[in-house]
């Protein structure tokens, strides 16, 4: 039997399975990010060849058969996920980069295709430590990021070509399809030698990203009200709980500097955001 250990933020997982390839691709798909969240809960997850296909198994409990390895792969992956966000069901979540810089935590709050992963890839390419690309998690005033690897377009490794010489694979490779034409390729920091840790802790910088446009980067401080408003467009509440909702939102706008983030050229982004979090580790 193979043995397979995952943290997700909140949750430890233990996956066995009898068979090469399914351990080879779990593997694969393992974000290899240290975490410093305490494990809350733990799960064991088993995906066994049958006669008929392969069991998966879960908490020694109910099972379900799927007919390949690449479905066994995909139910556990998928449970693991769903066990891991039910398991954070109290706290808010926020459509955001995360990253330190200068010891400062900040976000990269946008919708999808905003640009948040194009600018978290770049910063990997900076002396920044970058802990994820899309998905933060807040409670009273602190964020986690929640460990996935980073959904890398085409578009973003011809922005960030640094990036796409270290990685030829994924230049090469045919990705998976996403709506609109686009191709996201499962990008992981270690395949950079980049090293992935994830903390937690209070947030220190927010940029909001705006619309994208030719020329230079405009960066503005942000303004109450409208910065709990657009925190709200891209964030959903905590089950049952929209007065947590608000009290994080709220803790979260009111102890970090807030940016209005339209980003033209990458170089600009990147300049003006190392000036905000620099400065801001200057302040006490």
């Amino acid at each position: 039997m193979f043995e397979r250990s995952v943290q997700l933020v909140a949750c430890e997982f233990l996956v066995t399975t009898d068979t090469q390839s399914i351990a080879d691709r779990l593997d694969d798909g393992r974000p290899s990010a240290v975490q410093e969240h305490p494990v809350l809960c733990r799960h064991r997850l088993e995906a066994r060849s049958v006669s008929a296909g392969f069991l998966v198994r879960e908490n020694n409990g109910e099972s379900t058969l799927v007919q390949s390895a690449e479905d066994a792969v995909a139910l556990v992956d998928r449970r693991m996920h769903e066990l891991a966000v039910a398991a954070l069901a109290d706290r808010t979540k926020l459509h955001a980069g995360c990253g330190v810089w200068y010891g400062r935590r900040f976000l990269v709050v946008g919708r999808g295709g905003a640009g948040k992963t194009t600018l978290m890839t770049r910063l990997l390419t900076e002396d920044c430590s970058v802990e994820g690309d899309e998905l933060v998690v807040l409670r009273d005033g602190e964020a986690v990021a929640y460990p996935r690897l980073f959904g890398v377009r085409h578009l973003t490794l011809s922005l960030v070509p640094s990036v796409g010489a270290l990685v030829p694979h994924l230049t090469t490779g045919p990705g998976s399809d996403e709506p609109g034409g686009y191709h996201v390729l499962a990008l992981d920091p270690d395949r950079l030698r980049v090293p992935w840790h994830i903390g937690y802790g209070r947030v220190d910088v927010v940029f909001l990203l705006g619309p994208r446009h030719a020329g230079a980067t405009r960066l503005t401080r942000g303004e109450m009200p409208a910065i709990l408003r657009r925190l709200m467009e891209q964030s959903a509440p905590p089950d049952g709980a929209p007065g947590g909702w608000v009290r994080d939102l709220s803790a979260l706008a009111s102890g970090a500097a807030v940016y209005d983030l339209e980003v033209g050229d990458l170089n600009s982004a990147i300049s003006l955001m190392r000036q905000s979090v620099k400065m801001r580790s200057q302040t006490p």
